[in-house]
């Protein structure tokens, strides 16, 4: 079913019910089931700012604040131009999005940690340099 060329119902993914702002952009969205559903709330511009996730009793919220994303008020990751940086067990790991010819991200690639901080060994960094052409 459609509204203003939108989907309201998918049931293949369990959707019962989709509404949508005054931008056209997903407000609400309800699945079939014990009170799940997803909620999205923006700013004037169309940014999304917080998405809650609610599973029953379960409540996740996620964060967005610019390039930074919070998981149940917890940092989560930070994105940046090239990719993003995800803390894992207090440490960053970089994930980088590799990006084919026309600009479309088709993958991620993480870069391997050194411990605390993620910088390269001496040793690796005068490699890559005397590899430079």
């Amino acid at each position: 079913m459609f509204l203003q060329g939108y989907s309201t119902i998918n049931w293949d993914k369990n959707i019962t019910f989709i509404t949508y702002n005054h931008l056209n952009l997903p407000r609400t969205i309800t699945f079939s089931g014990t009170n799940k559903k997803i909620e999205y709330w923006y700013i004037a511009d169309g940014v999304k700012v917080l998405q809650v996730n609610t599973d029953g009793t379960t409540v996740h919220t996620i964060d967005y604040i610019e390039e930074f994303v919070f998981e149940n008020s917890a940092i989560s990751y930070i994105l940046h131009e090239e990719g993003r940086a995800s803390i894992e067990s207090g440490v960053f790991q970089y994930e980088f999005f590799i990006k084919d010819h026309l600009g479309n991200p088709p993958r991620r690639k993480s870069r391997p940690s050194f411990g605390r901080g993620s910088c390269l060994p001496v040793a690796h960094i005068n490699f890559l340099k005397s590899r430079q052409v």
